[in-house]
């Protein structure tokens, strides 16, 4: 999903746009698991819908657009890396909070998955020539101030 909406930012199409049409897309596919019972919770009382309704949308609506918004400030591989951590920091906050006792195999699993995150941003934040993200920018930056410069030679003349 970070790749499309990485591609519709490139396309001019905003990240209020792309967050705008998530939801009703998202209400397309529930609506009809939900009329299926496909996720049948039982009866619901409407007064406690609303309220789960308004805890969602503050935990979930705005995480979810900072990361639209993420997508179109940063490199989607930096991104992926930094949700990548969130596996981990849950198995941590369970340690802590004690409900749920330590597995080796799920700490070992973990352990995979944040390798080959760090792995395949490592990877990827070096392209075919062999510069690394930062020189690239550099490079940019200093194209960029010799055409400021330009311009400014070609105005004071």
């Amino acid at each position: 999903m970070m790749i499309y909406s990485q591609r519709l930012n490139r396309l001019g199409i905003a990240p209020a746009v792309q967050y705008g049409l998530r939801f009703p897309l998202y209400v397309m596919v529930a609506l009809p698991a939900a009329w299926l019972g496909l996720d049948g919770k039982g009866p619901v009382d409407p007064g406690e819908l609303l309220a789960v309704i308004v805890i969602g949308f503050v935990i979930m609506a705005f995480p979810v657009f900072a990361m639209q918004k993420a997508i179109s400030l940063m490199s989607t591989l930096t991104l992926a890396a930094i949700t990548a951590l969130g596996p981990l920091f849950v198995f941590m906050f369970q340690i802590v909070e004690g409900r749920v006792a330590y597995a080796p195999a799920t700490m070992t699993g973990l352990m995979i998955y944040f390798a080959g995150a760090v792995l395949a941003t490592y990877g990827g934040s070096r392209h075919s020539g062999g510069k690394s993200i930062v020189h690239k920018r550099k490079d940019i930056t200093s194209k960029l101030e010799r055409e400021i410069a330009k311009l400014h030679t070609i105005h004071l003349r």
